[in-house]
């Protein structure tokens, strides 16, 4: 406040910086004037936030970019240099100034910084006697923010910090995109004054501050939970993890290694091809089917029967406010929930049939004992289910058998490693052509390649891809 008031009144920065702030080091004109604006800064948001908007226009203006106009008289102070020393007091130097040039207007580049000065003086005592307040959430972003700023963010819908708040936590390192004339740099300024006032606005998740990326390293670090979060952070509750399931199947015929639901879902998921949109799509309908059944069943999802496939079959059509959430929210957010409102029945009838399969595949395995969605009716009201993309194992042997039958050649040896690397990853059209291009191209099978090693090279290709 010293600093500032020397500011006010008119004295040199550096000597100001060198009296008051020295702790920090010898002090420069660009140093100076640096920090004269990080603290003017500072005084504009404690003065809008007392509701002083008037003081924080009076800091924003600077006595020294008023003009003079005096038709070049010279100054008071020049006058006076001028005079003998320690010769005339204030009032006979004025009088002899007004002697020798005239009356002082009152309108002139002098007298106007004067007053200007003056009251940024009051406006900085005024500013020690109230002091320092701490920023809540429910206050405006103008009460603390640079008004313009305060403005921006009003245009996409944040008024109070917690607004803010709420939007960085939902949106993560890229939070400023879609708010106009705010870069990266003033969003990181902002995001560094948030975390000075964790203590009365709240701690940002860490994985809010870091890129993509980043962010999804610190969300796997995190302690899982047993709320609606996603299955990387989602812990199974005691006495609902699948292992004692009603529909389990013995341990001696199960084909997997997976001693609980979640483990038994992973699997299946890893059969797909990470990142791809269908892989995404299948862990949506997944992770949904799961979290229903252990947080709004209460029961592990190898202890679901019939009717529980009937009562999600509802709660698809009405998933309710605890399970949406807002659109494009982060995994690792808080506001993260696996639905974003009410499907439609296109999207209800392709999530039982992802879920079918699922379970299909799980009794396929051993794991499960029968398929709770075999007994559950098609809704009247529901276009046509799509059919499986995904082949039972009958299905599976007449393609096999007519492989078996056609004439052996290099096209047909070729055309059964597509149809079993397509029947194992579950991939689409798409998908394979890229991958299939990518394998002929680089290293062809050997016409002579026998069943071994067909299965090699279809295991080599699933790992590189």
């Amino acid at each position: 406040m010293g600093f500032v008031r020397c500011w006010a009144e008119g004295l040199d920065l550096v000597a100001a910086w060198n009296r008051y702030l020295f702790v920090h080091g010898a002090g420069d004109a660009r140093r100076a004037r640096g920090e004269l604006q990080r603290l003017l800064d500072t005084l504009r948001n404690l003065a809008r936030a007392h509701g002083r908007p008037d003081l924080a226009a009076l800091l924003r203006r600077d006595p020294e970019a008023i003009a003079d106009r005096d038709g070049g008289l010279p100054s008071l102070e020049d006058f006076a240099a001028r005079q003998p020393a320690d010769f005339h007091t204030e009032a006979e130097l004025i009088a002899l100034y007004q002697q020798s040039h005239g009356q002082a207007d009152a309108r002139s580049g002098a007298r106007r910084r004067q007053r200007l000065r003056a009251r940024l003086v009051q406006a900085v005592q005024w500013l020690e006697t109230v002091g320092a307040r701490t920023p809540q959430p429910a206050d405006p972003t103008g009460n603390w923010l640079d008004e313009r700023l305060a403005e921006r963010l009003s245009a996409v819908g944040i008024y109070q910090l917690a607004d803010l708040q709420a939007r960085i936590a939902a949106k993560g390192f890229h939070w400023h995109r879609g708010i106009p004339r705010v870069g990266p740099e003033g969003a990181a300024r902002l995001v560094r004054w948030l975390a000075a006032h964790t203590a009365t606005l709240g701690p940002l998740p860490g994985a809010a501050l870091a890129p993509l990326q980043q962010a999804d390293v610190v969300a796997r670090k995190q302690p899982a939970r047993t709320g609606i979060v996603p299955l990387e952070r989602f812990a199974l509750p005691c006495g609902l993890d699948g292992s004692a399931g009603s529909n389990r199947a013995p341990a001696a015929r199960c084909k997997l290694a997976a001693t609980d639901d979640l483990a038994a879902v992973q699997a299946w998921l890893r059969l797909r091809v990470h990142g791809t949109h269908t892989w995404r799509a299948y862990r949506k309908e997944a992770e949904r089917f799961l979290l229903w059944a252990v947080l709004h069943q209460c029961k592990p999802l190898s202890s679901l029967d019939g009717d529980d496939c009937v009562a999600y079959r509802n709660f698809l059509a009405a998933p309710g406010g605890a399970w949406t959430g807002p659109r494009h929210a982060q995994r690792w957010s808080d506001a993260w929930r696996p639905f974003e409102g009410a499907l439609s029945a296109r999207s209800q009838a392709v999530a039982m049939t992802i879920v079918r399969s699922l379970c299909e595949w799980l009794v396929r395995r051993h794991y499960l004992d029968s398929n709770p969605w075999d007994d559950v009716p098609q809704r009247a009201d529901a276009p046509s289910m799509p059919q499986l993309r995904a082949l039972s194992q009958k299905q599976w042997g007449l393609v096999l058998a007519w492989l078996g039958n056609q004439p052996p050649s290099p096209a047909v040896r070729r055309l059964g490693f597509v149809l079993q690397f397509a029947y194992l990853t579950g991939m689409r059209l798409s998908e394979l052509v890229a991958s299939r291009v990518a394998w002929l191209r680089h290293e062809p099978l050997d016409d002579g390649a026998d069943g071994d090693d067909m299965a090699w090279s279809i295991m080599v290709l699933g790992k590189r891809n």
